[in-house]
């Protein structure tokens, strides 16, 4: 079940929750190390901005959306993807 379908099913139960869903793609992870370098190359040029997310960029985005600073965001999907999906 996707994302999107999951959220539509229970959106009577998630009305009454504070939920933020975060949504990577490929993170330059050190299990990534053995993936080559074609395949890195091509997920690189897919992505908009050239850049590949790094484990803490996505670390730091859910420690701010954990915070007191987002408790007026709700409801939202977050894709950090590099623009890879655009």
């Amino acid at each position: 079940m996707t994302i999107s379908a999951y959220r539509k099913k229970y959106q009577g139960f998630l009305r009454q929750t504070d939920y933020r869903i975060v949504s990577p793609g490929f993170i330059n992870t050190e299990g990534q190390r053995t993936t080559s370098e074609l395949i890195k190359n091509l997920v690189l040029n897919d992505c908009a901005i050239r850049h590949l997310t790094e484990p803490e960029e996505v670390a730091d985005f859910i420690v701010y959306l954990a915070s007191d600073k987002a408790r007026c965001i709700t409801g939202q999907i977050y894709r950090i993807d590099c623009g890879q999906y655009i």
